[in-house]
């Protein structure tokens, strides 16, 4: 028995007791397993590549009319048929041989898997081909309760696309509107009338505004994430969009969950987490007292940021740290402005 381990072959010795004319060789989870089929009755031996030593399992089985062995996740099964074409499971592991069921059904003319730990028995069968209709296919899948052989799913292969035709326009589209967005948003002149900073802040910098960005990302991903079963880092990556369970809905709705808590937090609060985090605040461009901005200019901020996040980037490279979003609300993002260090006394 040969076995490739990284990048050669390793020859693993048989246990002297084994008859090697008729042997199967079976996976039992991610170790192998061989069966010998010489006797009255099968005998199996699982290999532990720790110990590099082969350990029989209990008892042996007794063969059935057509005996298919099926390899299982942590355990080995056995489904044979009697003469009226009944099918009946058992399975072989270290804890012995139990019987699950006996039911007419299961076709013998297909290979199965048994996956034990949702008690399921998959299968698969070629079909002889239709000569009125050669482009049905010919391949049949199999789905079965393992516990009482009911049939859960008899036909074809069913092949989906990641995204069906409508759901690609739908994003084609969404991604020109954002384009056509960044684009009219970049054009537009600013408006010339100066904006004032209140006296006790200071501008943020763009290393700390690109942090906090970052993380409401990761929070609202998150959220959005643990209501919809899907990873952040999916959601962040775009890894969803190629998904075939429709799971690219949740980047518009992400996107608007993003939106929403940018704008009331700002509005009430003059914050979101990740500024909170990072010691900024939102307040409106003027030089006395610290106001939050108001709804309609949170608003406006926020559809930059996550509507339209190249033009809140171009924030990176603005000598004022401000981006179209910041200049049309009128509004900064600013940080507590540090207290002067006075001088040391050298007077002695």
């Amino acid at each position: 028995l040969l076995q490739l381990q990284t990048t050669d072959w390793v020859d693993i010795e048989l246990p002297d007791s084994i008859n090697t004319r008729r042997l199967d060789l079976v996976a039992m989870g991610d170790r192998l397993a061989l069966v010998d089929r010489s006797g009255p009755a099968f005998a199996a031996y699982v290999y532990d590549a720790t110990t590099l030593q082969w350990t029989p399992l209990p008892d042996t089985l007794p063969i059935g009319l057509h005996t298919q062995l099926i390899p299982g996740e942590r355990a080995i099964g056995a489904l044979d048929w009697d003469e009226d074409q009944a099918a009946r499971l058992r399975v072989w592991s270290e804890s012995g041989i139990f019987q699950y069921a006996t039911q007419s059904g299961p076709p013998a003319d297909a290979r199965y898997a048994l996956l034990d730990s949702s008690d399921t028995l998959v299968g698969v069968r070629t079909l002889p081909a239709d000569p009125e209709n050669p482009e049905q296919g010919t391949v049949e899948l199999l789905e079965y309760d393992a516990r009482t052989l009911a049939e859960r799913f008899r036909g074809p292969p069913v092949a989906s696309a990641p995204v069906t035709p409508e759901e690609f326009r739908f994003l084609v589209g969404m991604m020109m509107l954002i384009m056509l967005g960044v684009l009219v948003v970049v054009i537009l002149p600013d408006r010339t009338d100066a904006m004032s900073i209140p006296e006790s802040c200071v501008l943020a910098d763009p290393g700390r505004r690109l942090i906090a960005t970052m993380l409401d990302a990761v929070i609202v991903a998150s959220l959005v994430g643990w209501a919809f079963d899907v990873s952040a880092s999916e959601i962040l990556t775009l890894a969803v969009i190629v998904r075939p369970d429709n799971a690219w809905a949740v980047i518009p709705i992400t996107i608007i969950t993003g939106l929403t808590m940018g704008t009331l937090g700002e509005w009430l609060l003059g914050l979101t987490p990740g500024k909170l985090l990072m010691g900024l605040r939102v307040v409106r461009a003027q030089p006395d007292v610290i106001q939050h901005p108001r709804f309609w200019s949170a608003l406006v901020r926020n559809i930059v940021k996550w509507v339209l996040p190249p033009v809140a980037a171009l924030a990176l490279i603005d000598p004022e740290t401000l981006h179209r979003g910041d200049r049309a609300s009128r509004s900064l993002v600013v940080m507590p402005r540090p207290t002067p260090v006075p001088p040391a006394d050298d007077q002695g």
